[in-house]
């Protein structure tokens, strides 16, 4: 009796007691810098010569890159600093990591750096990376950065070896391969430099009528395309018909009218609207916004495409600042969007433009219905980079959102008691004080959100269930499975203080499987190859689809593979990989929690074959009923 006493005993403490500790597990681990090794901090310094009113992006943040450098088999990390050093970490293996910057030789050099991309680029099997740069008027301090991986932990800059030493205000690079010839090419988003008339509409007057006039000063400001010809990279921008004058903060390269070209989805900020630039197959492409979307973000921020409900067909999701709290909504209502202006848009074919993040559903017939506030996503505060991905490995893509910008220059308080003084004093002639002004702006830190998918295409707000974050201005970021335990951590660039890393906890849950594939043209010289569809099918019919592209977010790239969670699916009965050549590799009974390396040379050329199409009804040589139609005079 008194062993079975003790036995309830036991079973009840562990009734009582397990249950709550594991509870208090969060999904997500803060981990300090002390832990990791991972001190890289962003700080904006403001000068009389480089602040706010001189260039609207300063606030912008920097970029976070994710790569395997010295293939090890361990992703590590490389961060841009806006006005510091950029800062490269070589990964030590459980979540420790070493900071080589300096040995290796990738500081970044001078200049405000933007977005940074780890990229192959020169197909020898080891990541190079690609530092852009915007910022200054001096173009010697906007050339880009090369760095070419010495397979030796050092880099060597040859930017201008490659003909890509370009000096224009860019944001981020984006390589593909838009001519199907086998290499990628790049295709760089870019900005204007005079913000002092980003919110006008330049107009003139034709035949009585206003119309919107396409400024042909795009030096160093309109995007630009260069083709990849061997090691050397040529400026075809014009040629492709892709010369623009839109404040562009990030892309997204996809085939949106699936016929085996890649097209580029570009986010714009201020007034001018995003563009799909579709790829017309013979070096050119066509900008056909309006035929696949019926509205738009205004300020169009960060970009992604992903499938987030499991049909099949890849979605677009496109970040603006739209606040999401009742009071800070109103205290920093945009004004500069309103009935009017939506109007005036309008009358110069600017497009249906919104304030507020746009998740543009593929309908499959070539449109999208846009459902950001069906799906509970459409307000996430001031939001740069969204980080769309499984990250509780149950089979739905989730999402984490970075927000925050330093100072508030969109608070009414200040707009209208503090900066018209300002003005007025300036108006006068005199000087203001540049640290008292600063002062003055306004510097509230937010939380990053976090949306977990629940399969029904709305997404649940589980930030605090998931993770203790506190509050930040967090601009680039990209997650990665760091440790390699099958789940996918989280590595965020802040402004003013040290980066977040967080260590995914989903690999302590017992029925939480996954798939992990990377794409190579062969198995020797282990050259990449991005735009690889790959599609799983379950024992059920269930699919799940992703195309391989690492250029995500804002400024940033992910991983260099394709994560799928499975939830309790142990194996897979089909995964089918189609690369751009239209090669197509299909296994069967694919056994879960690997990782697997797909290579072009191993796939099958396949033809597409067209079904024969059965019709309701059929002509008949004979009518069936004869009907004779006899005019009738009217008197």
């Amino acid at each position: 009796m008194v062993y079975k006493m003790r036995w309830l005993l036991c079973m009840l403490f562990l009734w009582i007691y397990i249950p709550k500790t594991i509870a208090q597990q969060k999904k997500f681990t803060l981990l300090p810098a002390s832990s990791t090794g991972v001190n890289f901090r962003n700080d904006i310094t403001e000068e009389v010569d480089m602040f706010y009113y001189l260039n609207e992006y300063l606030y912008n943040g920097g970029g976070v890159s994710v790569g395997d450098i010295n293939n090890d088999g361990l992703d590590d990390i490389y961060f841009s600093s806006t006005k510091g050093d950029n800062k490269l970490y070589l990964n030590l293996g459980n979540l420790k990591f070493k900071d080589i910057t300096t040995s290796a030789g990738v500081n970044g050099g001078p200049g405000i750096k933007t977005g940074v991309n780890m990229i192959d680029i020169n197909d020898d099997g080891f990541l190079d990376i690609m530092v852009c740069k915007s910022g200054y008027k001096d173009p010697k301090l906007r050339k880009k950065t090369l760095y070419i991986n010495n397979h030796n932990l050092t880099f060597t800059n040859k930017a201008a070896e490659y003909g890509l030493e370009d000096a224009s205000f860019t944001i981020q690079s984006y390589f593909f391969d838009y001519d199907n010839d086998g290499d990628k090419d790049v295709y760089f988003v870019n900005h204007p430099d005079d913000f002092g008339k980003s919110m006008n509409i330049p107009a003139t007057i034709v035949n009585g009528k206003m119309v919107y006039v396409e400024d042909t000063n795009t030096v160093y400001v309109s995007d630009r395309l260069y083709e990849n010809r061997g090691k050397k990279f040529v400026d075809v921008t014009k040629k492709a018909g892709l010369i623009n004058h839109a404040f562009g903060l990030s892309a997204s390269v996809f085939d949106f009218n699936e016929d085996g070209w890649q097209d580029i989805f570009v986010a714009n900020d201020m007034n001018k609207p995003d563009a799909i630039y579709i790829n017309n197959k013979n070096g050119t492409f066509t900008n056909k916004l309006t035929s696949y979307l019926n509205h738009i973000s205004f300020f169009s921020m960060g970009s992604d495409i992903s499938d987030i409900n499991n049909d099949g067909l890849e979605d677009l999701f496109v970040l603006d600042m739209a606040v999401q709290e009742p009071t800070r909504k109103k205290q920093l209502f945009v004004a500069n969007q309103n009935y009017d202006k939506f109007n005036i848009l309008l009358q110069f074919n600017l497009f249906y433009q919104y304030p507020h993040n746009c998740l543009q559903l593929n309908n499959g017939n070539g449109t999208f219905s846009e459902i950001a506030f069906h799906a509970g996503v459409a307000e996430t505060e001031w939001s740069w980079t969204q980080l769309i991905a499984d990250y509780d490995n149950d089979g739905w893509k989730d999402m984490y959102i970075t927000n925050g910008l330093k100072r508030d220059i969109t608070d009414w308080d200040y707009r209208v008691f503090v900066l018209d003084s300002i003005l007025n004093v300036m108006n006068k002639g005199n000087n203001v004080d540049l640290d008292k002004w600063l002062q003055a702006i306004p510097s509230v830190k937010t939380k990053n959100y976090f949306y977990r998918n629940n399969g029904s295409l709305k997404f649940d707000d589980i930030t605090s269930a998931w993770m203790d974050e506190p509050a930040s201005f967090s601009s680039g970021g990209a997650y990665a499975d760091l440790d390699n335990d099958g789940d996918l951590d989280l590595v965020i660039s802040n402004v003013d203080e040290e980066a977040f890393i967080f260590k995914n906890n989903s690999e302590q849950d017992l029925i939480s499987n996954f798939l992990r594939f990377k794409f190579y043209k062969n198995k020797t010289a282990l050259q990449e190859v991005y735009g690889v569809k790959i599609k799983l099918t379950d024992a059920n019919g269930n699919i799940q689809v992703q195309h391989y592209n690492p250029q995500r977010g804002f400024m940033s790239t992910v991983e260099h593979a394709v994560h799928f969670g499975l939830g309790v699916n142990k194996t897979i009965a089909k995964a089918e990989a189609v690369f751009p050549s239209g090669k197509k590799i299909t296994l069967n009974n694919v056994a879960a929690n690997q990782t697997l390396t797909l290579c072009e040379e191993d796939a099958i050329t396949i033809t597409e074959i067209k079904p024969k199409t059965q019709t309701i009804f059929k002509n008949t040589a004979t009518p069936i009923i004869l009907i004779t139609h006899t005019p009738k005079t009217i008197l």
